[in-house]
């Protein structure tokens, strides 16, 4: 494997450390990376046309990430306040716990939200393990995606 193929994978580790860290595009970097390799070495290592599952891999785990998660959410009562503190939660909970805090961060936002804006304390616990939830459900499926797309690349780099 070469200097550049290596340091593609560096960026590919930031971008599946990114699964957890708010404001990394994980996925979405893992493509671009790829991307940019085979652009950098003229597609030596792999046929362009390869681009096209790995960018169908990245458009599914986005998509999942921007409908799924809150739709899954809205099922279990989210409002758009319960919504709003989720996405605080996150932010604050990675900022002060890490990883553990950005994958509770949220269910503690969205419960707070839901009970400073009226919600019963019943409804708020509902809404944050909806929230929970659907963020789960997208850390999952970003998390395979971006295996996937590394897998994917190795294969292709190495063989």
């Amino acid at each position: 494997m070469d200097l550049l193929a290596l340091m593609a994978l560096a960026v590919m580790a930031v971008g599946l450390a990114g699964i957890v860290i708010p404001g990394v595009p994980g996925v979405l970097l893992i493509f671009v990376t790829a991307a940019l390799y085979g652009l950098a070495n003229r597609f030596a290592a792999f046929s362009p046309l390869w681009l096209l599952p790995m960018a169908g891999i990245a458009a599914l785990a986005t998509a999942v990430d921007f409908l799924a998660a809150p739709a899954v959410a809205r099922r279990f009562g989210a409002s758009k306040w319960g919504a709003i503190g989720a996405v605080v939660g996150l932010i604050a909970g990675f900022i002060f716990g890490g990883p553990f805090g950005a994958i509770f961060g949220p269910l503690v936002g969205a419960v707070a939200f839901e009970l400073l804006f009226g919600r019963t304390v019943r409804a708020a616990f509902r809404s944050g393990l909806g929230t929970l939830a659907g963020y789960a459900l997208a850390m999952a499926v970003d998390f395979s995606a971006a295996l996937t797309l590394i897998a994917l690349f190795v294969v292709l780099v190495l063989t």
